[in-house]
């Protein structure tokens, strides 16, 4: 590869390629192997290298957060931020669904044909590219936050589609994969991400007395505890008993040093408390005192839905 002249040598091609580079390879990085893809008609080639960088070690845990998925909200952190659901399929199913019909009239092995594929596949690959470009932003930040815990829920998501009336928000969420891209970044920053029983009734116990209020429908967001009467925010208080029962699993079979003076368990918040002091860029924060109104501190490009 040619950075400077932003060209890629490959074999049995006699010359150079033009290429646009995503980023620089680092310094002494050693390059394994390419894989050329063709997406919508373009061509990506990823490389394979080695930096000779040794895997960072676990760091201490002086901060936790708890993390639960839904799709009122894609992400809501136990300090209170948020990160709103964004409609990319939704967006652009009206225009997908008209392409895919003028498809469907093309004649088999026309050259019409082969245009109007390539249109559907530009489509798809723009729903693709928004929503990878949303779940990369939002694990970079969580990541970056000085968080040294991140503790997240174990989804079963070939279970959870079988809804048909959510099926489509929940394939559009993408929730697996924004765990992933949490998994291996938290690898970089030695930070430890532990995911939780999958059984575990999050959105049923009481962050403050811990009694298990049952079941509730889903159109029910605020709830009061029959035991403490506390109002409860329903994705906060679940994100919150997420973060204390990762905290619980730690012991000594983890090779992971837990400050306890600094990291304990976190109640529900009172009226007036903060959210930790966090400031996010592609996040809400979450009036604790309201239940409702929102602190917005998005990014422009990526506030609303």
């Amino acid at each position: 590869m040619d950075l400077g002249n932003n060209q890629v040598k490959l074999p049995k091609f006699k010359e150079a390629i033009k290429a646009k580079f995503h980023r620089h390879l680092p310094t002494n990085s050693i390059v394994k192997q390419g894989f050329i893809s063709c997406v919508a008609d373009k061509y990506y080639l990823s490389v394979s290298y080695e930096d000779n960088k040794p895997e960072p070690k676990p760091t201490t845990i002086r901060k936790a957060v708890g993390l639960d998925m839904g799709l009122e909200s894609l992400v809501i952190a136990s300090n209170g931020v948020f990160y709103p659901y964004k409609k990319f399929f939704q967006n652009l199913q009206t225009k997908l669904t008209k392409a895919q019909r003028r498809l469907s009239k093309k004649l088999k092995g026309s050259s019409n044909r082969k245009k109007q594929a390539k249109k559907v596949a530009q489509i798809h690959a723009s729903i693709s590219n928004s929503r990878e470009d949303y779940l990369h932003k939002i694990s970079n930040e969580i990541i970056t936050n000085q968080y040294d815990l991140l503790a997240v829920e174990t989804l079963k998501v070939r279970n959870l589609v079988k809804n048909h009336k959510l099926a489509k928000s929940i394939a559009n969420a993408s929730w697996s994969r924004l765990i992933s891209l949490l998994e291996y970044k938290a690898g970089w920053k030695g930070k430890t991400l532990i995911k939780i029983d999958q059984y575990f009734p999050s959105s049923q116990i009481c962050s403050t007395c811990g009694s298990n209020t049952g079941k509730k429908p889903l159109h029910i967001r605020n709830f009061v505890c029959p035991c403490c009467q506390t109002h409860h925010h329903r994705d906060l208080n679940a994100s919150i008993n997420i973060r204390n029962y990762a905290l619980g699993m730690l012991d000594e079979r983890h090779a992971i040093k837990v400050d306890k003076t600094r990291v304990g368990m976190t109640r529900s918040y009172a009226c007036g408390d903060s959210a930790d002091g966090v400031v996010t860029k592609y996040g809400y924060i979450l009036d604790i005192a309201s239940y409702g109104s929102l602190k917005q501190e998005a990014h422009p490009s990526l506030a609303g839905g």
